[in-house]
């Protein structure tokens, strides 16, 4: 059995998900502003029982910003699941149309038998579920806790400062791990023969770069002439150039996946330096960091915890 429970926050999704789970079956919460277990930004799985059993990292507050991982979560749960039946929570809080486009292919890839709509209208048409699968419409909880948009900033800001703790700092070298976010990891990264060939061509402050498709994709604390992005850009075989200065990657959050796949925890990044191949993260727990890959998310925080908005994806 696979049911997808969906619906607004505060209407009582995790209730139901928990009844279940308590009956034996596996659970993903995904809702990576609001996980059970697991530090925020990510989707935790239970097995039966309420017993955690693993997380995935997200990266953002919103999955329609990041549906590849959110995707990615979807599929490793049925993994684990194994013979088990499985629950999947999802959050709707907006009815635009990414939202929706976003959870109609999530609902593709989990093919639910049974879906649970609580506090949706017309679910049918909404979700455009397969003729077979069962939908139940349920009215919210009135019961749950509600939540003022500025309580909720308070959860969130105390979340990330109770799991990084006492701020412990860990330096790690760029050359031995992968880096992958929406945008950067997903292209071929320049040589530093090729990078010094951007410098030679004026384009001093390119401390990294990437051809991503025809798109030159890079870090950079400079603003070159537009005559050197071009003429950069041609000579990698691209057609447009996207430059991303290094400070807008302090802040992120970050998540850690070992040599075996497994997403170990989060931190947030403190600095970075693509010149000598250091990154600096605030974390509880030591990165891997050998044949480790670090996955970038958007969502970013000052050192108190304080909230500073979302990246757009394309820019990390």
């Amino acid at each position: 059995m696979r049911c997808l429970i969906v619906g607004p926050r505060q209407a009582g999704k995790s209730t139901v998900a928990r009844n279940y789970c308590r009956e034996g079956a596996s659970w993903l919460n995904l809702s990576p502003a609001a996980p059970q277990f697991g530090p925020i930004g990510c989707a935790d799985f239970m097995r039966g029982q309420e017993r955690h059993d693993g997380i995935r990292f997200i990266g953002s507050m919103h999955l329609h910003r990041a549906p590849l991982q959110a995707i990615d979560a979807v599929i490793w749960a049925q993994r684990r699941s194994e013979a088990l039946d499985l629950v999947l929570e999802m959050p709707l809080n907006s009815l635009s149309s990414i939202s929706v486009y976003v959870l109609r292919y999530l609902l593709r890839v989990f093919d639910p038998d049974h879906v649970i709509s609580i506090g949706l209208e017309s679910p049918e048409s909404i979700l455009q579920t397969r003729p077979n699968c069962k939908v139940e419409t349920r009215a919210p909880d009135r019961d749950a806790e509600q939540r003022s948009s500025k309580s909720i900033a308070a959860y969130r800001r105390a979340a990330i400062r109770s799991y990084l703790g006492h701020g412990q700092v860990h330096d790690i070298s760029l050359r031995n791990v992968r880096l992958l976010g929406s945008r950067i990891g997903s292209g071929i990264a320049l040589e530093v023969a090729e990078l010094e060939e951007m410098k030679s061509m004026g384009f001093k402050d390119a401390d990294y770069a990437e051809v991503d498709g025809r798109t030159l994709y890079v870090v950079t604390a400079g603003e070159p002439h537009s005559s050197v992005v071009t003429s950069c850009a041609d000579r990698f075989g691209c057609k447009s150039a996207h430059l991303v200065h290094p400070k807008m990657f302090e802040g992120l959050l970050i998540g850690f996946e070992n040599a075996h796949g497994e997403h170990v925890g989060v931190g947030r990044i403190v600095s970075i330096d693509f010149h000598s191949e250091y990154l600096r993260i605030e974390s509880p727990i030591e990165p891997p960091s050998i044949n480790a890959t670090l996955h970038f998310g958007i969502w970013r925080t000052d050192a108190l915890g304080h909230e500073l908005g979302e990246l757009r994806p394309w820019q990390v």
